[in-house]
């Protein structure tokens, strides 16, 4: 009886140590298949995955080391911005910006070309969630990035003012479909600011660039090369595209200026397009809201910002004026972009408040407005 008690456990051992080394050969070759890769100098991806168990998508731009995202859940509501690095291994983190005061950050390591995993923390939390991610195009267009730098010096040398060009710019990948090509046309007149635009972007392009120079030349070169020159003769122009939301047949653009042309400051301003994907249509306010929908979605949005300001630590006005904006009513304007939980309007720097208080986004969720959507509003297939 004792030699069969020594005999099972010696086999239990024996068993045991073979399952263990078979989770490890398991775990190695997994780690083997999720090798880490160089990534390419410039991409755009859209990526969902899970943060815990938490659903998200992430429109995720890299241009040499620096990473500029997008990213939503259910629970965050708002789209929101975030930025960071990402270096030779692909080792990465993204964080909410300075501007957006976005609280979530994200640690990981891409590893395949396409896929990503780590950690994600929240302000004020110690607990750090899994997340993972992998691109998808299931649901969302795909597109590819072009970044530009061209710089021009005042009298060809280097050590003279200059206008300096940045683009980031983003093109439908396979524009076969012609709803997609009428989707492009439209990103691109407003992106090279022109109501004529090429099928060539590489023509846009050079048509952009020659028109910003001369401009540069016509208002600068009227001076004695010897003299002295100071800051306000350098420009800077920047045109930047954003995906913010590309889901479900919704696509939400965004197209960043950023100006300084000799003023007293520069100039920025965020500009929007929404798009129904399946048709090529722009959607406007008239396609989403009932008619005489102004005044009560005024009454809101007013409400909103009196409430943000409380947030942030002042007392709630009776009247915005008090605070310093132009009007007490804030009207919603036509610079809006949409995801599933509703639609954010953005206001620019002198739009309904002094350059000194800079932009205002109001994010009206879909709850909080449900009476004023049409019955047949395309924004209904996101609910």
């Amino acid at each position: 009886m004792k030699s069969l008690h020594y005999f099972l456990l010696i086999f239990s051992i024996f068993l045991t140590s073979c399952i263990d080394d078979t989770k490890d050969k398991k775990q190695k070759d997994d780690e083997a298949e999720e090798i880490t890769v160089k990534l390419p100098e410039l991409f755009f991806g859209h990526y969902t995955g899970t943060i815990g168990e938490d659903d998200f998508f992430l429109n995720l731009k890299k241009s040499g080391n620096i990473l500029t995202a997008y990213y939503f859940t259910a629970e965050n509501q708002k789209v929101a911005e975030l930025e960071g690095k990402v270096d030779e291994n692909g080792k990465f983190y993204i964080v909410g910006s300075e501007e957006t005061k976005q609280n979530v950050r994200f640690d990981g390591q891409f590893v395949k070309e396409n896929q990503a995993k780590g950690k994600c923390k929240y302000a004020g939390s110690q607990e750090a969630f899994d997340f993972r991610f992998a691109e998808n195009y299931d649901k969302a267009l795909a597109f590819e990035i072009q970044d530009i730098n061209d710089s021009l010096f005042l009298f060809g040398r280097k050590d003279n003012p200059s206008a300096t060009l940045h683009f980031s710019y983003l093109k439908i990948k396979n524009t076969a479909k012609t709803e997609l090509q009428t989707i492009q046309k439209i990103i691109d007149k407003m992106f090279f600011e022109t109501e004529k635009v090429e099928q060539n972007t590489e023509t846009n392009i050079r048509n952009y660039k020659n028109k910003y120079f001369e401009l540069y030349k016509e208002n600068e070169l009227g001076v004695d090369s010897n003299e002295v020159f100071g800051q306000e003769m350098n420009w800077a122009r920047e045109n930047i595209t954003n995906v913010l939301y590309n889901e479900k047949g919704f696509l939400s653009v965004e197209i960043a200026f950023y100006d300084m042309s000799g003023g007293a400051h520069p100039n920025s301003a965020n500009l929007y397009l929404v798009f129904d994907t399946k048709t090529g249509k722009q959607i406007g306010l008239e396609d989403i809201f009932v008619e005489n929908y102004s005044g009560r979605l005024t009454n809101i949005i007013t409400n909103l910002i009196a409430e943000k300001i409380e947030k942030s630590g002042k007392a709630k006005p009776e009247h915005l004026t008090e605070v310093g904006f132009f009007d007490d009513l804030i009207a919603p304007n036509t610079n809006f972009y949409i995801n599933e939980d509703g639609i954010g309007f953005y206001y620019n720097a002198y739009e309904i408040a002094p350059y000194a208080m800079g932009k205002t986004d109001v994010f009206v969720p879909f709850i909080s407005m449900s009476e004023l959507i049409k019955s047949d509003s395309p924004t209904k297939k996101l609910r």
